[in-house]
């Protein structure tokens, strides 16, 4: 054989060698991952939950030799975190944490599928500071689907040295991510399950109160309606009793002018049965004169909405009498009016009364107008509420223009008004003798201030209580006047006599030409300094005896 042939030969001879090696290799691998496999459903058989992904990724990290191992679970309005389940960590379990996916080897895991580095993932990945801090060289990374096919989850295997055999790793950790993938549907569905039922609760809780409350409102408005239908008809009877037993004529006409209610007052009044008289027609039961004037009121009523109050006489049999009456519309839950309620009541006596004090006022009031003094009353508001027609000429205004003014304020001066005040509060306190008698002038309308010399008492009320002022006053002013010009004079004669008092002193005068020294030392004729000192004045002429020396 040459040599060709014989490296030939031993070519095939070698090829037929690797042939035989091929299934022993492949059956060992398959061996190895059966045996893999195997070692995860006894373990993970017992344990549902995050107990079962603890274990898976435990069982991961062991199958690959890897350091780390962990099942997370996409986040996020926008899927864009990571919240870890299960993290294992050289020989142990860590605590679980959340990452963002951007700019890590876990975002093309969950964008694409199954991501392999076998070595240098940091250099690849350097935003990503977690594989720095944990010195990870080599990746494995599997997304975890849906039933839609979206990504719920990530399975991930990461090593600190590089990943020499990709073979074994692919298969394994795909069979891994379809036990986690079932897991994690079955996680969420619980979740899911449990948060649905945690809402229906709460929704069948609050349902319970709402409907608790309710049955407790509905029981309170039962009772509150029970208790109000029986205050309604305790009310009625209550109204019906007093509607009976009062002295008013109380009536309800219907808009057809038919008479619905009537108490017993007023029918025993229009002499007609009280019952046979419900439903008929107003002009078959009132009289006459006083029908047309109801039906006019009541109609007005009708028409306006609003009560109606009117005081009237009228004319009937055996002679009149005088009603009070008012009309109120009734409406019925949509405010449309339905009927009149009337009350009449019999004020003739009143009406006399007030005629009788009418009469009386006149009379009083003739009096005060022809008294020759002036007479106010001045209320506990210092307002006046009665001048007579004397008052009135003094002041210089109309009745009309002084009644209902304030009597400090305008009628008496500035000066004086405190103490004008003053003695009106003495007064309204009860202390008349006090100021029993007072004088003070009064303003006019021209300006002029006439003087007054008052009397005065107080006016009461049924209790006792003060509440006005009465005052009758004086027109003093021509008084003062004289008495002032009186004063005057008598001043000025005091003046004169104190005066003529000085010329009866000691005068030193001059014995030759009779002068006389005044206080200044001048000599002045006798006669003028009298003049000047004294009232008195001189007429000159000559004494007998003198006339009969220039005679001579």
């Amino acid at each position: 054989m040459t040599g060709d042939q014989i490296t030939k030969e031993a070519l095939i001879e070698e090829i037929q060698k690797l042939k035989a090696r091929i299934p022993d290799e492949f059956e060992a691998r398959r061996t190895r991952t059966d045996k893999i496999l195997r070692s995860l459903v006894e373990a993970t058989s017992r344990v549902t939950g995050i107990e079962f992904l603890r274990t898976l990724v435990r069982h991961l990290a062991i199958a690959l030799n890897f350091n780390y191992a962990l099942i997370g679970e996409v986040t996020g309005e926008q899927k864009d975190s990571v919240q870890t389940l299960a993290v294992w960590a050289k020989d142990k379990f860590a605590d679980n944490f959340t990452y963002k996916l951007d700019g890590t080897p876990c975002e093309k895991v969950v964008a694409k599928s199954l991501c392999i580095y076998v070595k240098d993932v940091q250099k690849q990945f350097p935003d990503d500071l977690l594989l720095v801090e944990m010195g990870i060289e080599s990746y494995l990374g599997v997304p975890l689907y849906d039933v839609s096919g979206s990504p719920i989850g990530i399975l991930v295997a990461l090593h600190n040295e590089p990943l020499t055999d990709t073979s074994d790793a692919r298969l394994v950790l795909s069979t891994f991510a379809i036990r986690a993938g079932i897991e994690l549907k079955r996680k969420r569905a619980e979740d899911d399950q449990k948060r649905l039922r945690i809402d229906l609760e709460r929704r069948i809780q609050e349902r319970t109160v709402e409907l608790t409350r309710a049955n407790e409102t509905l029981s309170e408005t039962l009772i509150e309606r029970q208790k109000a239908q029986e205050a309604l008809s305790e009310s009625e009877e209550l109204y019906r009793t007093l509607a009976e037993s009062a002295d008013d004529f109380i009536y309800i006409i219907d808009r057809d002018l038919t008479l619905r209610y009537i108490n017993a007052q007023a029918a025993f009044f229009l002499g007609c049965g009280k019952e046979e008289s419900i439903g008929r027609p107003l002009e078959m039961i009132f009289p006459r004169g006083l029908y047309s004037s109801i039906k006019k009121n009541i109609e007005l009523t009708l028409s306006s909405g609003s009560s109606y109050f009117r005081e009237q006489d009228f004319s009937i049999e055996g002679g009149s009498i005088w009603l009070g009456t008012r009309l109120n519309p009734i409406r019925n839950k949509d405010g449309e009016i339905t009927a009149v309620l009337g009350i009449s009541r019999d004020i003739t006596e009143r009406m006399q009364w007030a005629v009788a004090l009418e009469k009386e006022r006149d009379l009083a009031q003739k009096y005060l107008d022809v008294a020759g003094v002036m007479i106010v009353i001045i209320n506990s508001e210092q307002l006046v509420t009665l001048i007579n027609k004397k008052g009135c000429e003094i002041l210089g205004y109309s009745e009309e223009e002084i009644v209902g003014t304030n009597w400090f304020d305008k009628f008496i001066p500035k000066r004086m008004r405190d103490e004008v005040k003053k003695a009106f509060t003495d007064l309204l306190s009860g202390n008349a003798e006090r100021v029993k008698s007072f004088e003070n002038p009064v303003l006019t309308r021209s300006g002029e201030e006439r003087f007054i010399e008052w009397k005065n008492t107080y006016i009461t009320n049924e209790e006792g209580n003060v509440t006005a002022t009465l005052s009758s006053g004086m027109d003093i002013t021509e008084r003062k006047k004289t008495e002032e010009d009186r004063e005057k004079l008598i001043l000025d004669l005091k003046n004169a006599v104190s005066n003529i008092k000085t010329l009866s002193g000691l005068l030193p005068i001059c014995a030759s030409c009779k002068k006389i020294r005044d206080d200044k030392g001048y000599w002045k004729k006798i006669e003028v300094y009298i003049q000047e000192h004294s009232e008195a004045d001189f007429s000159h002429g000559i004494c007998p005896d003198c006339s009969k020396k220039l005679i001579l």
